[in-house]
């Protein structure tokens, strides 16, 4: 198939083959996206029952709309060729991540609830999984997670009748389905199933991610079978397992489907019980079975005529043979470097989805243009490119970045006016260089062409951020989220927005699920700490901000580090941290400003102090001319030039943002601090009063030393009375 064109879809290179046939990437040239093609080939092609169950794999999926189960395109013939597209999942199998060791705990937690979850949507549309196992979930490099493969999907029997479900294929009696080891008892003996099933082998995959290997699998298929339908968990198995997790997952793998969780709800209830620190109550203990020589004849025979209706059907899998005496898995295809513009392309999005780890940004630039080495007139590459140079702006504020990705997004868009992903890139780079009205014409488009794309939503968020809609920025990150709940970045743009908002509580449990989805993302916990420091918990944010620092010793890191000890009088330490961060980001005014405020409380330092707020108005200017309505921007140089000595031209800036009658409490509070600097403490206190009454921390305002004089006055402690 490969250079074949089907339809509008172009065969690009082979992902993987197996006895029923052969998965490919391809290009959609109609919306020029990257899809994956399963084509039905071969010796599975030439029968009707396999036909069938490969369309009942495309019916069942395509009932399905869940961000955790890959999404049906489309269903082709070619002449005798069947094929499926569906979304290109790329990533690691969960497998592959089990097979570089036992994942810890809450790793394991966090996959088993999006597991459980996309089981839930699956069972409540009446469709069971069948062939539940690590090789078919697919984790992402973005933090998500997809559940693959429905081939083996049945519908429910409460499903089958009187409803507009697709009619189910039903099982030969006695032939039974799915991978051995992760079946369940019922699967096993070939009785009816339910979504309970589907909870057994759940059940099974997460001792495998905890013990690093299948619970059940023996040296043959019969042995393993008998093993899942008659024998007791090991115990030494059932003590390895961490003491939270033991009761959940003996619930998961209970014999009797009666003693197991009945639903996919019931089993992330008891999954955010054990995350909680309450233990979940086991399956009733029983004694151990030793099946008298009777019940085991009949058990052998069942098994027996289950492994011969497996072998029948074993063309149905893909990671385990089903013979006896299984042949030695042969080596893992070594890997072939991508030829096409695509191929390139599509490394370049996956680097960039986890674009904060380091030297991530620099190596999609380099596959991006690599992309156009092969094929300039790639306007997705492009797009790509674009938004690697805006995240390279983000971090260093050169604005040589700004303009390469400018270039770059305006010529995706000249190449292909009609790709969303053009538009979100160019109307992200305008976004970042200070035209709204530009950025949101771009967004806007990009909805209009693909309303379920979560990066537009999220930019024109930002953009009526910044215009000041807190309503409708909102309201367009909590749909990107929709669209990608699992995506820790959106996690993280919301929490910033919460945390912007002084809703402190909220935009800390934001970044506590962005470090659950993305552990690594230091941004993440030092914003947690952050958002603790202003609840007044030092000691949470303490050890938030050292992990952020573990994980990557950042200037912002740093600058977090420096603001917590400020704030407990701790100055000659806040003044280490922050030149720390200053020789890590000398181009961020945010830097010097912090510096120079350690400076002016540690003796001796003052000169410096001077000449750091002076270098914190020059970077501050610079952003200005590109933002000049900012402000957030005019509010900090208000502060600086109070702080420089400068009080006639700190004043001067300051009213001109209070006539605006602004609302946004960090904004408020950056004017109270420059009004009382500047020997205005009746403005100071207005602004003051202001920002607490739209959610300004009040142990911030207790703790600040900027402000220990205005405090002494009985005036504040009226106000602070009135605003309560």
């Amino acid at each position: 198939m490969q250079g074949r064109t089907v339809s509008h879809y172009e065969f690009v290179r082979l992902l993987g083959a197996g006895a029923m046939g052969e998965v490919y990437a391809a290009r959609d040239t109609l919306l020029g996206r990257t899809v994956a093609i399963k084509v039905l080939q071969g010796a599975a092609a030439a029968t009707e029952e396999t036909r069938l169950r490969f369309f009942q794999e495309a019916r069942a999926a395509s009932a399905l709309n869940h961000p955790g189960i890959v999404t049906i395109h489309d269903v082709i013939r070619d002449g005798e060729t069947d094929c499926i597209v569906m979304e290109l999942v790329t990533g690691e199998t969960l497998d592959e991540r089990i097979a570089r060791g036992p994942l810890p705990l809450e790793e394991t937690l966090e996959i088993l609830d999006r597991i459980a979850d996309a089981l839930g949507a699956a069972h409540a549309r009446g469709i069971m999984h069948r062939d539940l196992k690590p090789a078919n979930v697919m984790l992402t490099p973005s933090g998500g997670l997809k559940v693959l493969d429905f081939g083996l999907a049945k519908f429910l029997p409460e499903f089958e009748v009187g409803s507009n479900a697709p009619a189910p294929m039903r099982t030969q009696s006695g032939v039974v389905v799915g991978t051995p080891s992760y079946m369940s008892p019922e699967q096993v003996l070939g009785k009816p199933l339910d979504g309970r099933s589907d909870i057994f082998s759940l059940g099974s995959m997460a001792m495998e991610m905890l013990l690093g290997r299948n619970p059940f699998e023996e040296d043959s298929v019969v042995a393993t079978m008998h093993r899942i339908a008659y024998a007791e968990l090991d115990p030494a198995d059932l003590a390895a397992l961490p003491d939270a997790a033991r009761g959940l997952i003996a619930r998961m793998l209970a014999k009797d489907r009666e003693e197991r969780f009945q639903n996919a709800h019931q089993v992330r209830n008891a999954i955010a019980e054990v995350r909680a620190g309450r233990p979940v109550a086991g399956p009733p203990m029983r004694a151990p079975r030793a099946p008298m020589m009777r019940r085991l004849g009949i058990a052998s025979a069942t098994l027996l005529l289950v492994a011969i209706g497996i072998a029948a059907a074993s063309q149905l899998w893909r990671n385990r043979d089903v013979t006896a005496a299984s042949p030695p898995k042969p080596a893992r295809e070594t890997f072939t470097p991508p030829r096409t513009a695509h191929d390139y392309a599509q490394r370049g999005n996956e680097l960039l989805a986890t674009y904060w780890r380091k030297g991530y940004v620099d190596k999609a630039i380099e596959e991006f243009q690599r992309a156009i080495a092969v094929d300039a007139s790639h306007a997705a590459a492009h797009a790509g490119l674009a938004t690697a140079y805006s995240r390279r702006y983000d971090f260093d504020k050169d604005k040589a970045w700004l303009e390469l990705a400018r270039r770059n997004a305006s010529h995706a868009v000249e190449l292909n006016p009609q790709l969303a992903a053009a538009r979100v890139a160019r109307g992200h780079a305008e976004l970042l260089g200070g035209n709204l009205d530009g950025a949101r014409k771009e967004l806007e488009q990009a909805v209009a062409l693909d309303p379920a794309n979560a990066a537009a939503h999220r930019w024109l968020g930002e953009t009526a951020a910044r215009s000041k809609d807190d309503r409708n920025a909102e309201a367009e990150l909590r749909k990107a989220l929709e669209l990608q709940p699992r995506d820790a970045e959106l996690h993280n743009a919301l929490g910033w927005f919460l945390y912007k908002s002084a809703r402190y509580e909220q935009a800390a449990a934001e970044f506590r699920r962005v470090n659950t989805l993305a552990p690594d993302r230091a941004a993440a916990w030092r914003n947690l700490g952050a958002s603790l420091h202003m609840l007044g918990d030092y000691a949470g944010a303490a050890r938030a901000i050292q992990q952020s620092l573990e994980i990557e010793p950042e200037p912002a890191g740093y600058t977090n580090l420096g603001t917590l000890y400020f704030f407990q009088g701790l100055y000659p330490q806040s003044v280490t941290a922050f030149e720390k961060a200053v020789q890590l980001g000398a181009n961020n005014h945010l830097m010097w400003g912090n510096l120079g405020d350690a400076y002016r409380w540690t003796p001796g330092n003052q000169a410096k102090a001077t000449e750091a707020f002076a270098t914190a108005l020059q970077l501050l200017d610079d952003e200005i001319r590109s933002h000049p309505g900012d402000a957030t921007l005019q509010s900090r140089k208000a502060l600086y030039l109070a702080k420089h000595g400068d009080a006639r031209a700190a004043l001067h800036t300051a009213d001109a943002l209070l006539a605006q009658k602004e609302k946004d409490p960090q904004i408020l509070y950056r004017l109270a601090l420059a009004f009382e600097l500047s020997g205005a403490r009746a403005k100071s206190l207005d602004a003051l009063a202001g920002a607490i009454r739209n959610g300004y921390s009040k142990e911030e305002v207790k703790a600040d030393p900027e402000l220990a004089s205005l405090r002494r006055d009985v005036q504040y402690q009226r106000m602070m009375v009135a605003v309560r």
